[in-house]
């Protein structure tokens, strides 16, 4: 199981620091392979601008990934949609 850190695990830095600790995470936002599936798992609840560390780890994941001849799906999950309407 992966997880995608979300608001309530941010808000409370003990939750947060236990549930990284957990699951083995040395930052928020990270990726995988399963297979020929490729997952980028992404915090909103860290920056993730263009010039932000995770705008950089995205960019710089998905251009490896790309090369990766194995790979023939890139999946991106987070906690909170990147957009939504009414």
């Amino acid at each position: 199981m992966r997880i995608a850190i979300g608001n309530h695990d941010a808000e409370y830095s003990r939750i947060y620091k236990e549930i990284t600790e957990y699951h083995n995470l040395k930052s928020p936002y990270y990726s995988h392979d399963f297979n020929n599936i490729h997952f980028i798992s992404l915090s909103t609840e860290h920056q993730y601008e263009e010039g932000s560390k995770q705008y950089s780890f995205i960019k710089n994941d998905l251009e490896d990934a790309s090369k990766n001849k194995n790979i023939d799906w890139i999946i991106v999950h987070n906690h909170k949609p990147l957009y939504s309407t009414n």
